[in-house]
């Protein structure tokens, strides 16, 4: 028995078992209702704890920053590819947690 013709029946074994996984597709925002497959469901499938995933003040800082750097680095960060960002980002995380949570 070849390889494909095993893996054709270890598939096969999985749809008769009801246990063959398939993708299926989301469509809109992610949320605690979604249009799954064509339906609008209750999402109880999420990780998504905060509801940031969504969030148009994220859509609309993360248009702004591919707007302001585009979508790659460039280079590596030693060459040419050290935005202002991320030396933004590790000072803020250096400092964390901020000292107003003290």
């Amino acid at each position: 028995m070849s390889l494909e013709d095993d893996a054709l029946r270890e598939l096969g074994e999985l749809e008769a078992q009801h246990r063959r996984r398939i993708p299926r597709v989301r469509d809109g925002l992610p949320g605690s209702t979604i249009q799954l497959d064509g339906h609008d469901v209750l999402n109880f499938a999420s990780n998504d704890y905060l509801g940031l995933a969504g969030d148009p003040r994220l859509t609309r800082a993360a248009v702004a920053a591919l707007d302001d750097s585009g979508t790659g680095a460039g280079s590596s960060r030693l060459i040419v590819g050290n935005h202002r960002h991320h030396v933004r980002l590790e000072a803020a995380a250096a400092d964390w947690p901020p000292t107003y949570l003290d």
